[in-house]
């Protein structure tokens, strides 16, 4: 997949499809419109393309309220790559584009610059100064400039339609398996190893202390994890919080099972499967060892029991293939709908 990064670079298109979002997460939801972009590329004999935007646009027309990224931009474009797309614009999000009215938006960006026959949008698409544009005005500027517009319907899954606000709440609540199901993948988090103060090592658990995390969190607790490394897949029981037993603030920190070696300096990749508690305080290190020893069990367990091709061992089809899974009416993640 070819990455844009401005309209002036733009190829020269004809019958191209495009969707335009966000797309944090790249979540099922997300998935079911790629994959429609595509299709509707191939029949019309054009090339497939995303709109997104860095940052997300709430930064611009709301400073503060901007939500945690779930998935950073690097690789949010490696998850929509994934879909079959032949190019993804990424445009500055700044405020000459949020002050754009909604003509000057589908003409400028949408149409002109994209050569767009169709546009694939969800049916809550809002675009355009003070988000005044929407399906129905994206339709008639689509008669006017020569473009078609096919809203799509959410997809649903558990009576909700899958959104990333839906997935961070998840994600804060420390229920990781239900936003792996939402994502269709394990919720991932890419840190480097940095020096901790060398505890767990004293107590035969040395971890790999994580920083320069850029992308949420999930709540306090300790987790199964897969962590990807130096080229190795490896087992990882990951705690997310206080060390309330000895006092300490923030951490996360992962011990690798079946790994000897030095990881300092080395990016690690968390997706995480499984949580196994909530933090807990111990009256003396022999009573913590002793539970750290049940969570590498309970971690060895969770991570060889996990079905293959299950959510939380890496991409399934998106929930619409699903059993349980069906097409709703409230709009997909969009442009501007601050829930993306």
């Amino acid at each position: 997949m070819d990455v844009i990064r401005h309209l002036r670079d733009m190829p020269r298109l004809e019958n191209s499809a495009i969707t335009v979002g966000n797309f944090d997460g790249v979540h099922v939801g997300h998935r079911d419109v790629l994959a429609r972009t595509v299709q509707r590329a191939t029949e019309l004999g054009g090339r497939p393309l995303a709109v997104t935007f860095v940052p997300h646009p709430v930064r611009v027309v709301a400073p503060g309220r901007e939500p945690a990224r779930l998935t950073p931009i690097e690789l949010k474009l490696e998850l929509m790559a994934q879909s079959g797309l032949d190019l993804t614009l990424v445009l500055h999000f700044d405020k000459r584009l949020a002050a754009m009215p909604p003509e000057q938006f589908a003409r400028d960006v949408l149409h002109r610059a994209t050569g767009a026959r169709l546009i694939v949008v969800g049916r809550g698409f809002r675009f355009g100064l003070g988000r005044a544009g929407d399906v129905t005005l994206l339709r008639q500027f689509g008669r006017e400039l020569g473009f078609e517009v096919e809203p799509v319907e959410p997809v649903e899954l558990d009576g909700q339609p899958v959104s990333s606000s839906r997935i961070r709440l998840a994600l804060v609540e420390g229920r990781v398996d239900a936003a792996a199901r939402l994502l269709g993948r394990p919720h991932q988090v890419t840190g480097v190893v940095v020096r901790g103060d060398g505890r767990g090592r004293t107590i035969g658990f040395p971890t790999a202390n994580l920083g320069g995390l850029r992308a949420l969190l999930p709540g306090t607790g300790v987790y199964a994890c897969w962590a990807r490394v130096k080229g190795e897949r490896l087992m990882a029981a990951v705690n997310i919080g206080d060390r309330p037993t000895f006092g300490r603030g923030r951490s996360v920190e992962a011990f690798m099972l079946d790994f000897t070696g030095d990881l300092y300096g080395s990016e690690v990749t968390l997706s995480f499967a499984s949580r196994l508690r909530s933090p807990e305080r111990f009256s003396s290190v022999d009573d913590l060892v002793a539970r750290i020893e049940k969570d590498v069990e309970l971690t060895r367990e969770v991570l060889e029991t996990l079905p293959t091709g299950s959510a939380t061992t890496g991409f399934v089809p998106p929930p619409s293939h699903e059993a349980g899974a069906r097409i709703a009416r409230p709009s997909v993640d969009g442009h501007e709908t601050g829930d993306t």
